[in-house]
């Protein structure tokens, strides 16, 4: 789906098609802008939000741990 065109061509965006939150570890949230952890925070909310009502109690705390805003 074409996303923006510019001078340059046309860009596409990306469609996420899985949902798992991004490990935590491996994130250096001081190299971020912004922008990248408000993106970074939202996806990992919707991570939340459309997950959790699959998840048993623990698997619910796992998750919860996992996608807390950085």
């Amino acid at each position: 789906v074409p996303s923006v065109e510019t001078g340059f061509g046309k860009f596409m965006k990306f469609e996420t098609v899985s949902l798992f939150p991004l490990d935590r570890a491996l994130i250096d949230a001081s190299q971020l802008t912004e922008g990248e952890l408000a993106w970074l925070n939202a996806y990992h909310a919707r991570v939340l939000t459309e997950l959790t009502p699959h998840l048993d109690a623990d698997e619910t705390t796992w998750m919860t741990a996992q996608c807390a805003a950085i």
